[in-house]
């Protein structure tokens, strides 16, 4: 089990390592961030706009 698990390993680190050297046998693709975008859930800006309109909200 051990043996199977460690070839498993082996050979997928390859395929990647020669994804690497040939871009189109890669397992993944390019990987895009959109970072500072103020309208997705989770950004910075998004989480200050949503507490200020809260609080806007709520005091008014």
């Amino acid at each position: 089990m051990r043996s199977a698990a460690a070839l498993l390993a082996i050979g997928l680190a390859a395929v990647e390592i020669v994804g690497m050297a040939v871009p189109a046998l890669s397992l993944a693709g390019t990987a895009e961030a959109r970072i500072g975008a103020p309208w997705t859930p989770r950004s910075a800006a998004g989480v200050a706009r949503r507490a200020t309109t809260w609080r806007v909200l709520r005091h008014t």
